[in-house]
């Protein structure tokens, strides 16, 4: 269980506005837990890795939702829409806010308003809010939590479901939830990261309402396909922490040549728009007009088909090969 701490108030004169909010998480008696990065004990923090007598360890992420920011630009002004020419509100995800007005569209044309590539971290790099990682099938719960005071929001996270009513089987599966201020849940997800078809790569979560998601609220779930010790760079030159296996579970595989890891194996180009995924778009003649790099390939799932090659596909969904 876990308790928000916030000023209820419920007002512009409450301290969460300044970001005065936290929260306390119980666990079980006899847990312990420890930092994903260095495998040291820990008293805090917005992730850790949480070991129960009798039960998985998992992956604990802290996911804080906050809005009513008070920004300003580095010209000390309230920050202006690019698209609009208004003043724009900031929306955040544990302090950290990612919105599209830093997110400006490559070209100048008047109708490209950029929001093709507006997430991708080829072009822009990684979002500011923090970024949850993992393993593929990693257990993972999401303590999802509101600490202000006006707004409510909608976290929705993509290719993955859990319970509304965690220790319920018979509960509705969920991939979004409304949640109010000073509200929390948790978020038991069902199969763990990368969920039952084993995504790896980057899995988007935000507020699905569309000004709170553009003014910012929005960030990932990297989930690695290789061991991750501390020495990996992505593309842009950015260090990838290390990250220690989880104990209880077989250490994923290392990197080598031809496995270089998510998203050493990806053809891509920093600074510009991705290319389409191999396999994905198909010409006249029902061929590949993105054909694989032989890098690529070799980092494709057994039985890949066209629009499931870095994942486990369903064979009465999936026909087709992919086109070298």
């Amino acid at each position: 269980m876990f308790h928000d701490m916030a000023d209820a108030r419920s007002s512009e004169k409450a301290t969460n506005i300044h970001g005065l909010f936290g929260a306390i998480i119980v666990e079980p008696p006899e847990a312990q837990w420890f930092h994903p990065k260095t495998g040291e004990e820990i008293k805090s923090g917005l992730m850790a890795d949480i070991y129960q007598p009798g039960k998985p360890a998992f992956r604990e992420y802290s996911v804080f939702f906050h809005d009513e920011l008070e920004i300003l630009d580095k010209d000390g002004e309230p920050p202006v829409d690019h698209r609009t020419g208004l003043l724009s509100s900031t929306t955040a995800i544990s302090y950290r806010s990612e919105p599209m007005r830093n997110r400006m569209p490559l070209s100048h044309e008047p109708e490209d308003s950029g929001e093709d590539i507006s997430m991708s971290s080829w072009v822009y790099g990684d979002p500011a809010p923090p970024i949850l990682r993992a393993y593929v099938g990693d257990p993972a719960k999401i303590r999802l939590i509101h600490g202000e005071i006006k707004e409510t929001h909608v976290f929705h996270l993509h290719n993955h479901q859990w319970r509304l009513e965690p220790e319920n089987p018979a509960s509705t599966i969920i991939d979004s939830i409304t949640i109010s201020p000073q509200e929390c849940y948790t978020l038991d997800i069902l199969h763990g990261a990368g969920s039952r078809n084993g995504v790896i790569g980057d899995v988007i979560f935000h507020c699905h309402l569309y000004p709170h998601f553009h003014e910012g609220m929005w960030t990932l779930w990297r989930i690695h396909d290789r061991l991750e010790d501390g020495s990996g760079k992505l593309p842009d030159g950015t260090p990838v922490p290390g990250l220690l296996p989880l104990k209880d579970r077989e250490q994923p595989p290392r990197k080598d040549a031809l496995h270089p890891g998510y998203p050493g194996f990806i053809c891509g180009e920093v600074g510009k728009p991705p290319r389409q995924p191999p396999c994905g778009v198909l010409d006249i003649e029902g061929k590949a007009v993105v054909c694989p790099t032989p890098l690529e390939r070799a980092n494709f799932v057994e039985h890949a088909a066209p629009g499931a090659l870095y994942t486990d596909t369903c064979p009465c969904h999936t026909t087709g090969v992919c086109d070298s």
